[in-house]
């Protein structure tokens, strides 16, 4: 068996965790593999001075920070264990995956600095038309352009995930492939 690193781990999680966004598949196990890679990714961002999206990401609106940082606690925990409230229930937001996921992707990105998964790239380009909202400049009108470029839709999931399949049907999806950073994406 082929060793594999922390960081390998928290990136095969989080590539699964997009696939299975695109197939509109259970969300309460993508909020599980969202939450295990972003653990990893946090705990190495630490040792290299990354900074969270839900503390001081320029990408994400200050209003929404604390909020959604909070409501990700709760969810992953509620999720993982049942040894205090095995009788307990919750209001699942599924939507709140995405959100940890995209800062899973920009405390990867400061990690590594020199490349970015093509898988990672295809969900911030969806994330952006999703939840325009939600992005401060200059990034929304970046994406926003090379959407009306493509005519992009974030709701036609089956062209997001035909999107990852090529991807990886091309060889683009390699642990390592160099890739340009989010910010040089959408200059």
């Amino acid at each position: 068996m082929k060793p594999i690193t922390k960081l390998q781990a928290a990136e095969t999680q989080a590539v699964e965790a997009i696939k299975l966004i695109f197939e509109n598949r259970d969300p309460i196990s993508i909020h599980t593999l969202v939450g295990a890679s972003n653990t990893i990714l946090n705990d190495l961002g630490k040792l290299s001075g990354a900074i969270s999206v839900g503390k001081n990401s320029p990408a994400i609106k200050e209003q929404y920070r604390k909020e959604w940082r909070e409501a990700l606690a709760r969810h992953q925990n509620f999720f993982k264990h049942a040894d205090y409230d095995p009788e307990a229930s919750i209001e699942f937001i599924p939507e709140l995956s995405h959100y940890q996921l995209l800062d899973s992707i920009i405390i990867h990105q400061q990690i590594v600095q020199t490349y970015i998964l093509t898988e990672f790239h295809i969900f911030f380009t969806w994330f952006s038309l999703k939840y325009p909202n939600s992005m401060n400049e200059p990034y929304k009108s970046q994406i926003a352009n090379q959407a009306n470029l493509n005519k992009a839709k974030p709701d036609r999931l089956d062209l997001w995930k035909k999107a990852l399949d090529s991807a990886s049907f091309l060889s683009l999806s390699s642990p390592h492939k160099p890739f340009k950073s989010i910010e040089e994406l959408y200059k």
